[in-house]
């Protein structure tokens, strides 16, 4: 018997094969029977019997099985066995055996093959055992087979036969991805804005198989592109990674990347300008024990700019005009707009001389959202007779900080008062004989800086002084303090058809006096209807998702004729919260009737809620008359607080002498009454309230606030208010600046050391 081994490809052409390292192989081992002969009797066929094994034969334990035309002499067995070593380092994973379903053919080691004597060889054809092996390391790996190695029953082999398979190992392969927001699923390409973190991902894969030990690499980032300030690194590919904060690289090593491995390494990154950006890995990048990856990939970043908040001061600067020294003038609302794209956190608000101020900006938080606004009141007081000037500093993270409203004002030595007059006249049009018109009111305003004192205030008839509506400003008395408004009602009651004319004499101690306002009005002998409310609806605090109780609102005509209501409608912008019912019962008030319509609130969500009646009628003089309506939508009971200002500034203050203060009101918007346990002040700073112990729901009471410095230059303090509210305690930040002073050589004037 002779055979050569080989190793067969699927197609059956025998070759040299090679395949990379870990990758599973499957060579066929034929066992190869032919014959010749013509089967005539007399003669002698003869057999060939070939084998090509991988691994080692242990056994003799296979038959070669010929069927003969006469029956009994067949069939004929022939058995086959034999034993093969395979070289170190291939190891088998498997075999299939295609010679017979009888034969026993076992793995009994990595490298023994044992076939059994109980298989079928088919009589003139051949068979295939398939063998799998697999090698964990590179190189060549004869498979030889002696002579003697092959025991048939017709005889055994007695050539020598060799196959040779070769192993490679195959390079591993790195990827460059971006991950923008961080954690997301890289790609090749990312956009964000300046600043924002950036996950810089390195993904390393190697093939099946092992002969990977470690591995190192090095990233350099394009310029403007460097490492977060808290390198956030994700790693899992073991060994060492160096990323520098602020630097421009990162590197690892001693990766483990040995048989199948999938890792990969992330460090974040930032860039403070706009631009593309490309990162580069290029062939050989990543070093390994088995050589470098063997191609480049490229990933490109997109940075655009960066949101941000933005300041607008309304108005930017403040002229306060002439003032008498060591008074206090009234203030002046700047308000501050966030006009950018993100949120604004002001850090502080400081002022600068004689200018104090009152603020409802946030500190630190809650931030001003794009669009959100807050009030700065600022209020002028001068120490010293001369022109001043000063500012306001509002602190903040958007560019351009600080940012500041210019500030100015003149103290003068003498105050007088001043006057106006607003409207400078009043008309009543056409009104019923012997009938009252309604209310007009004309407003007087103190335009100086010393008390205006009136000595009296005449109204001739048919006109007469009244109580004004609304009772804000006030009615009218003796004096008036600088700044401050008053006002005076005035009525129509013509006694005859025909017109009318009047004036209200004011005399008082403003240069110019009497002041007068002058007054018009037709008598006629039409009646007219009139109409009156029983005034605004106010619910107060309603728990959300329940319906308030009816309340009544009565519509009343006073007049000499039937008024006709047109039209009931609600507006406003929570119109929809409240429900109106009666309206069919209001079209016609006879003369000196009323009519009742019903009013109920309601609310899915919380906060204070207006909205308001319109009443379109014929009444004289008043075609459309209006009703506010008012509710707030609670969770549940509780007190709130609400503070007039969270910053309080004093600018400029002489120790020692007269301070000026700062009011505080403090409201309790909620349904339950506010517990006041107490209320402190640190500092150069001294309160005094009418708050009590204890504030009823939407009552209201002030808080005085007196900076009494200790020392020279800026102080600061706080006010802590500590209450049942869920905001406990609440805090308003105090601060001003000492002044001292200096008398002038050889003069009766004094100067402070803060500028005047």
């Amino acid at each position: 018997s002779t055979f050569t081994p080989v190793i067969v490809s699927s197609d059956g052409a025998s070759y040299t094969f090679s395949y990379t390292a870990g990758a599973l192989m499957t060579p066929v081992f034929p066992v190869t029977v032919t014959a010749s002969g013509n089967g005539i009797a007399g003669t002698s066929p003869t057999m060939t019997v070939a084998f090509a094994p991988t691994s080692v034969l242990t056994s003799t334990n296979a038959t070669l099985t010929l069927t003969l035309s006469n029956p009994n002499a067949s069939p004929v067995i022939i058995s086959i066995g034999g034993s093969v070593s395979m070289p170190p380092g291939l190891n088998l994973s498997g075999l299939i055996d295609g010679c017979s379903a009888s034969a026993s053919i076992v793995v009994s080691t990595v490298t023994t093959i044992d076939l059994g004597m109980a298989g079928a060889i088919p009589a003139m054809g051949s068979c295939t055992i398939t063998v799998q092996a697999q090698s964990a390391s590179a190189g060549s790996f004869p498979v030889t087979v002696l002579p003697g190695n092959l025991v048939t029953s017709a005889g055994n082999n007695t050539n020598t036969s060799t196959a040779t398979l070769t192993v490679t190992l195959a390079v591993p392969v790195a990827t460059v991805l971006l991950e923008s927001p961080v954690g997301a699923t890289g790609t090749a390409t990312a956009s964000a804005s300046t600043g924002a973190l950036v996950g810089l991902k390195l993904a390393i894969a190697t093939p099946i198989g092992p002969g990977f030990t470690a591995g190192a690499f090095s990233i350099t980032y394009p310029a403007g592109i460097v490492t977060a300030a808290i390198p956030a690194i994700l790693n899992s590919c073991g060994g060492v990674i160096t990323a520098v904060a602020g630097g421009n690289t990162v590197s690892g090593s001693g990766l483990a990347l040995g048989g199948s491995n999938l890792c990969a390494v992330r460090v974040n990154v930032v860039s403070a300008a706009t631009g593309a950006y490309l990162f580069s890995f290029p062939v050989g990048g990543l070093s390994t024990s088995n050589g470098g990856n063997a191609t480049a990939t490229n990933a490109t970043l997109t940075v655009t700019v960066a949101p941000a908040p933005a300041v607008s001061l309304t108005p930017p600067t403040v002229n306060f005009g002439a003032r008498t020294v060591n008074t206090t003038s009234g203030p002046t609302l700047v308000t501050l707009a966030n006009i950018g794209a993100a949120n604004l956190v002001i850090s502080s608000i400081t002022s600068s001389g004689d200018f104090g101020f009152t603020s409802t900006c946030p500190i630190s938080t809650p931030p001003v959202v794009p669009t959100g606004t807050c009030a700065i009141n600022i209020t002028f007081t001068p120490l010293t007779v001369a022109a001043l000037a000063g500012s306001i500093s509002i602190a903040s993270n958007a560019p351009g900080s600080p940012h500041s409203v210019t500030l100015s004002g003149t103290g003068s030595a003498v105050a007088v008062p001043g006057i106006s007059l607003a409207p400078a006249s009043a008309s009543f049009g056409a009104q019923a004989i012997n009938t009252t018109s309604g209310v007009q009111s004309i407003v007087v305003t103190n335009t100086g800086f010393a008390t205006l004192t009136f000595s009296s205030i005449v109204v001739g008839a048919p006109f007469a002084r009244v109580a004004p509506l609304p009772a804000i400003p006030p009615d009218c008395g003796t004096s008036l303090a600088p700044g401050s408004s008053c006002q005076i009602g005035v009525s129509f009651t013509p006694v005859a058809a025909g017109s009318f004319t009047g004036a209200i004499t004011i005399t008082d101690n403003a240069a110019g006096s009497p002041h007068t306002a002058a007054l018009s009005g037709t008598g006629t002998a039409t009646p007219v209807p009139t109409i009156s409310t029983s005034g605004a609806v106010n619910f107060g605090d309603q728990v959300i998702s329940a319906a308030s109780s009816a309340q009544s609102l009565v519509i009343n005509n006073s007049g000499a004729a039937t008024l006709t209501i047109s039209a009931i409608t609600l507006t406003g912008t929570n119109a929809a919260n409240f429900t109106l019912a009666g309206q069919s019962g209001c079209i016609s008030i006879a003369a000196g009737g009323s009519c009742t319509l019903t009013v109920t609130f309601a609310t899915t969500t919380t906060g204070a809620k207006t909205a308001q009646i319109d009443i379109i009628s014929n009444a004289q003089n008043t075609p459309v008359t209006t009703v506010s309506l008012a509710g707030n939508g609670i969770l549940a009971a509780r007190s709130i607080v609400n503070l007039s200002a969270t910053v309080v500034g004093y600018g400029n203050v002489i120790f020692g002498g007269a301070t000026p203060n700062q009011t505080i009101t403090l409201t309790n918007s909620g349904g339950q009454a506010m517990a006041i346990p107490s209320m402190l002040v640190t500092g150069d700073f001294v309160q005094v309230n009418n708050c009590g112990t204890s504030l009823a729901p939407l009552a209201s009471c002030t808080i005085s606030i007196l900076f009494t410095p200790l020392g020279q230059g800026s102080r600061f303090g706080e006010f802590v208010l500590t209450t049942n509210a869920a905001t406990s305690p609440d805090r308003i930040q105090l601060s001003g600046t000492g002044c001292r002073w200096f008398s002038q050589t050889q003069s009766r004037f004094f100067i402070t050391n803060c500028g005047g």
